[in-house]
């Protein structure tokens, strides 16, 4: 009877990932989870995404991770694997993002990457367009729907036919350059025989020449 053993391929570090094949790192740390069935895990050479249908992972755990590895629409995604030691950790540090231009994120629908970014854009729905471009976020923010929004987090692949970014957001918030113009009050209403002016005061965070 022959038999035949089932082993993994030992790899100290994200970057040691180099074939879709089976590996074992330990001690990686969950930088984002988009879904129940996706986190990005990382270290300090890089990321890999995690497959796994109700993975129970938070920002912050650490743990070890041990099976295949799988091209998956030309990133490394551990797919059947299994988790172990996972411990409750702290955020972690991110580092220095990526300036998400326009010229940066067109590039994505040939080269995919997990990467952690800083973006500018105009926020619709679970989109935000970015030049020509567009970020899909993985969960709606809706106080920010239809703002012009500041955002960072992690891209983990593109969607060809709907020809976005994927993204999970770290923070959003609302763009705090954008012109913005107030007006106090917001309304008056005259009596019929009033003939007293009213004064409106128009305040913008902006300054200069206004070109509305």
């Amino acid at each position: 009877v022959a038999t035949i053993a089932l082993t993994t391929t030992p790899a100290s570090k994200v970057s040691d990932v180099t074939e879709a094949t089976t590996y074992t790192i330990k001690n990686l740390t969950v930088y984002a989870v988009p879904n129940t069935s996706l986190a990005i895990l990382g270290d300090a050479t890089g990321y890999i995404l995690y497959y796994a249908k109700g993975h129970g992972l938070s920002v912050g755990n650490t743990l070890d991770v041990a099976g295949p590895v799988v091209d998956y629409y030309g990133l490394w995604e551990f797919s059947g694997a299994t988790a172990s030691n996972v411990k409750t950790g702290s955020t972690p540090d991110y580092g220095e993002p990526v300036e998400a231009t326009n010229e940066f994120l067109a590039s994505f629908a040939t080269k995919p990457l997990i990467k952690y970014i800083h973006a500018v854009g105009e926020q619709s729905g679970q989109d935000i367009t970015v030049g020509e471009n567009k970020l899909h976020l993985s969960e709606a923010n809706s106080s920010t729907d239809g703002k012009t929004v500041t955002v960072y987090g992690f891209t983990y692949g593109y969607h060809s036919t709907n020809q976005y970014v994927q993204f999970v957001a770290t923070s959003i918030a609302e763009d705090p350059t954008a012109p913005k113009l107030s007006v106090t009050p917001t309304s008056k209403t005259w009596a019929s025989d009033e003939t007293d002016a009213a004064v409106f005061t128009v305040t913008t965070n902006t300054e200069g020449v206004k070109d509305w």
